[in-house]
């Protein structure tokens, strides 16, 4: 295969995830709407009631939230691209270094030389996961077996480090409850890329929807060993930590899509999908805001969403650019009209950072760059900031209900 084709098939791998049905289940199930009349409280003797959001237990669930979400896509789109014969290089490369990521967080809390033991256990999954894609592209059942029973090993390694590292955490339990479950939907997942089946997109719902939890049993126990302040599980984190998942992905859902816009695929099933993602965000404006906040939110939300793939298009790429750079301003405006300790520019330049970086991505995908996939990680770090403006405003305006 030439360095031209294996570029291309590296280039198509995010399109090859496209139908991914459903994504962000997890997140349609909100809260009883909360009137927007409700008069916030001025002072709660609650720790942390100052930054409710914002606690330092917050912020390490919501940073392991993003991160290990972006692993799921990234990883999907490296298998996708072991399967169809492409060189999955460029995609392992943004993988490891998500995995970086992820140990400089752990050592910043668990602190000695826990950093380094995470990363060479966890980025030990990676080239397990694309040896065991490429074992069932070719239809080697005996190596696809060896390297699930090496998966099998890495979830116990795994479980054991943060045993080892946390007194709170019981590696057994980690084991069944999230390893076990993630490596099987994984496993899954790739299963089904191989056979070219559809139900490889439930399935990338089924293994993202595991991350957030993993993220939570972690955090809760780092937070616990290090005595780190702020409730982990407060209903102020659990509002940043659904707010960071469901924006993260639908970063990677927009990308996705315009991957299969530039490939000249079927797009609808990924624009489906994309709506679906919307909605599900929609929905837990309209648990705080009320459906007309909701529906206000979901229509603007799904107009810069046809604007993006009316640039991956090519349809009046200028004029579609410029739509998306002067909506910033009118996604600040309705926010801040929702709940007036939102700051409209504060949002608007969280918005401009997720325009430019998505439009980076397009650019690559168009040139079919395999630089692509580290841009696209940056897009998905681009929208945590605007998960954390949100809850943090919201948690201030309602402080009965969403607690440090």
């Amino acid at each position: 295969m030439t360095s031209n084709v294996r570029r291309r098939a590296a280039t198509f791998a995010l399109a090859g995830l496209a139908l991914a049905g459903g994504l962000l289940s997890a997140c349609t199930s909100t809260a009883a709407t909360v009137p927007t009349t409700q008069a916030p409280a001025t002072t709660t003797t609650i720790p942390g009631s100052q930054t409710p959001a914002l606690t330092a237990g917050a912020t390490l669930r919501a940073n392991l939230t993003a991160l290990f979400t972006s692993h799921v896509y990234l990883t999907a789109v490296a298998t996708s691209t072991a399967v169809s014969g492409g060189d999955p290089t460029p995609a392992v490369a943004v993988i490891n270094d998500n995995g970086s990521q992820l140990a400089a967080v752990v050592n910043s809390v668990l602190g000695g030389a826990s950093g380094g033991g995470f990363l060479n256990t966890w980025n030990a999954q990676t080239p397990l996961l694309v040896a065991y894609a490429q074992a069932k592209a070719r239809g080697d059942s005996a190596a696809a077996k060896a390297a699930s029973t090496q998966l099998d090993r890495f979830g116990t390694a795994l479980s054991s480090f943060f045993g080892s590292a946390d007194i709170y955490i019981t590696p057994l339990s980690l084991v069944d409850s999230d390893m076990t479950p993630y490596l099987a939907a994984v496993r899954k997942e790739i299963d089904d890329q191989a056979a070219k089946s559809t139900s490889q997109y439930d399935d990338l719902v089924a293994a993202a929807n595991l991350m957030p939890h993993l993220a939570d049993v972690l955090a809760a126990a780092m937070a616990k060993q290090a005595k780190i302040a702020g409730t982990v599980t407060g209903t102020a984190s659990n509002l940043r930590s659904q707010l960071t998942a469901a924006l993260v992905s639908h970063a990677y859902l927009e990308a996705i899509t315009t991957a299969t816009v530039v490939g000249h695929g079927d797009v609808a099933p990924p624009t489906a999908t994309l709506t679906a993602s919307t909605l599900s965000i929609a929905n837990v404006v309209a648990s705080v805001f009320g459906d007309a906040g909701g529906g206000q939110f979901r229509d603007l939300w799904a107009k810069h969403d046809s604007f993006f793939l009316a640039d991956a298009a090519g349809v009046d790429p200028s004029g579609a650019r410029a739509s998306l750079t002067a909506m910033a301003p009118s996604v600040g405006d309705l926010l801040a009209t929702l709940d007036h300790k939102i700051d409209s520019a504060t949002v608007a330049g969280a918005f401009s950072g997720h325009v430019t970086t998505l439009l980076a991505v397009i650019d690559a995908q168009t040139g079919r760059s395999p630089g692509q996939f580290a841009l696209l990680a940056t897009a998905a770090a681009a929208m945590p900031p605007l998960a954390t403006t949100l809850s943090e405003a919201i948690a201030l305006t309602y402080p009965l209900m969403f607690l440090p």
